[in-house]
């Protein structure tokens, strides 16, 4: 049996389309855990906050205890996490598969669904990556010392 071009690229093509189609999860989905470290920071631990002007209009999990983390699994090529950038400043750690990278989410201003972690070109596997809030740094409003770490959702590709 011999099978022509066009009908091979009408079985391939589809699938390639699925490849790479992203999966959008809630931040509270069960299946994003999140973790509070017992440290003696005094920083309000994991609430979700409800979808308010302030908030940019979607829920969230927010946290400003140092130390905190959010943990997701996912088997996938790629990975994104989205959240808020703001005065309220915070050093996350972004780790997956054995590499991190740190990220400064200072703005002047709120700035809301911001990619704060994108990792591409995974290997078709499960990964699991996580987000620690690290740091903090003097508000850009009050120059109080302070952090935090937003999660307003997870972006997979698998």
């Amino acid at each position: 049996m011999m099978f022509t071009p066009l009908y091979l690229a009408a079985l391939v093509f589809p699938l390639l389309a699925l490849a790479h189609k992203p999966v959008v999860v809630d931040p509270t989905d069960s299946n994003v855990h999140y973790f509070t470290v017992n440290n003696g920071d005094t920083g309000a631990t994991w609430t979700p906050v409800a979808s308010s002007p302030d908030s940019c209009d979607t829920p969230q999990m927010l946290t400003s205890h140092l130390g905190d983390y959010m943990k997701f699994t996912f088997t996938g090529t790629g990975v994104e996490v989205v959240g808020t950038k703001g005065a309220k400043r915070g050093l996350i750690n972004f780790g997956i598969d054995g590499t991190n990278s740190t990220v400064d989410r200072t703005c002047e201003h709120l700035v809301c669904n911001d990619v704060l972690f994108k990792k591409t070109g995974l290997p078709h596997q499960e990964h699991t990556i996580i987000a620690t809030l690290i740091g903090r740094q003097p508000n850009l409003s009050n120059g109080e010392e302070d952090g935090v770490l937003s999660v307003q959702g997870i972006k997979y590709y698998y």
